[in-house]
């Protein structure tokens, strides 16, 4: 299992993914807040999860700034 945290701020959003003994599983980063951050996302998480890990998507709740990415990530089918 993985858990996949994102800390939302109005221009970056950072990454970071643990595995399930609480360590870092892959290299934080960070991606844009607009549309080619979110398709880059996307891209960094199926690469990442090539063999269908399970993983949690944990996404803070920032208002505004939250909302485009929780609703391009659900409209995904994450």
């Amino acid at each position: 299992m993985y858990y996949v945290g994102i800390d939302v701020t109005k221009e970056k959003h950072y990454v970071r993914i643990l595995g399930s003994t609480n360590e870092f599983a892959f290299k934080p980063f960070w991606i844009y807040s607009g549309l080619l951050g979110l398709r880059e996302l996307l891209k960094r998480l199926a690469e990442l999860f090539l063999d269908n890990d399970d993983f949690i998507i944990g996404v803070e709740s920032t208002g505004a700034f939250s909302g485009n990415l929780y609703e391009y990530i659900t409209d995904a089918d994450y």
